[in-house]
């Protein structure tokens, strides 16, 4: 039985399904980003309409993290530094952007998802985003 969970964890590795997931923490920022690449930080909530404006949500670490050992091989080409302090965050899950600011936003939480590097796209506000699958008020 261990021998086939060893070949079972050796095939996801090398087709590239086993992501490392990270769990950070730090306080969930609000910022709105232009499609000229300008991103300003909000402390309430703003509707956006997405074409040439949208609200994202960042988590602002309290010291910086070498994010590298968490990309995918060629990745950090696309980071101007692997060592980060702010990570935007997508959630993987239906929500409200309205709700989820009221839930989060300028507190304190706990992140735990898969990182990676988009290398480019308007509407990405850091290097390095998080898919986010669990987030917690602390």
């Amino acid at each position: 039985m261990r021998r086939w969970l060893f070949v079972l964890c050796l095939l996801c590795n090398v087709l590239g399904l086993y992501a490392k997931q990270a769990t950070l923490e730090g306080v969930l920022r609000m910022c709105v980003v232009d499609n000229e690449g300008n991103v300003r930080t909000v402390s309430k909530y703003q509707e956006t309409d997405c074409n040439r404006s949208c609200l994202v949500f960042v988590v602002e670490l309290s010291k910086k993290l070498n994010v590298v050992p968490y990309l995918e091989d060629g990745e950090d080409d696309f980071i101007s530094s692997p060592y980060q302090s702010g990570i935007m965050v997508v959630p993987q899950f239906s929500y409200s952007a309205k709700n989820f600011a009221a839930q989060y936003a300028n507190k304190r939480v706990r992140v735990s998802g898969n990182l990676y590097a988009p290398g480019g796209g308007w509407r990405n506000a850091t290097d390095v985003v998080m898919e986010l699958k669990n987030i917690k008020q602390l």
